[in-house]
């Protein structure tokens, strides 16, 4: 798993909007699929299309976020000034 915070004038840039997670399993005879959630219902995908669609949008918002050391020194930093 890799954690990366991205702004929100990134994820506005990229068009994220919604909360989407990407599952890709160990197994061969699973395909990937992508769960998106809306407002008041959500939908669970493993169309080629859609899967793809999504791929490469979280694929630009990975490339604009904090990597993911910038994203540890940069919870670090808040977690410490909490305390």
């Amino acid at each position: 798993m890799t954690l990366q915070i991205a702004p929100l004038d990134v994820t506005a840039a990229v068009g994220v909007g919604t909360g989407v997670s990407y599952l890709r399993f160990a197994l061969g005879d699973l395909k990937d699929a992508v769960y998106i959630e809306h407002l008041t219902d959500s939908t669970f995908s493993q169309k080629p299309a859609t899967v793809e669609q999504y791929r490469d949008m979280l694929d630009r918002l990975g490339a604009c976020a904090l990597t993911p050391k910038e994203t540890t020194e940069k919870l670090e930093e808040r977690l410490s000034s909490l305390g």
